[in-house]
């Protein structure tokens, strides 16, 4: 594996959230790896080049899911 060949997706500050981004890319079928920051204070979260779009719509979707709020309504 070599690091030039992967692009940033995702940024943290903790190894858990890094852990759990990993994980869910990985269970999607991403080659993943964590590397620290240039400034050593984050870490990044890196796929391949070739699965950086798939990445993207994974972690920042156009279309986001999930519950539904509905702001309640005031008493006639």
């Amino acid at each position: 594996m070599t690091i030039q060949k992967y692009q940033k997706v995702y940024s943290v500050n903790s190894t858990l959230q890094a852990m759990h981004v990993q994980n869910v890319l990985e269970q999607a079928g991403l080659p993943v790896t964590i590397v620290h920051a240039s400034n050593a204070t984050y870490l990044d979260v890196l796929v391949p080049a070739a699965w950086i779009e798939q990445a993207q719509q994974m972690l920042y979707p156009s279309h986001p899911c999930g519950e539904i709020y509905f702001p309640p309504q005031k008493a006639i």
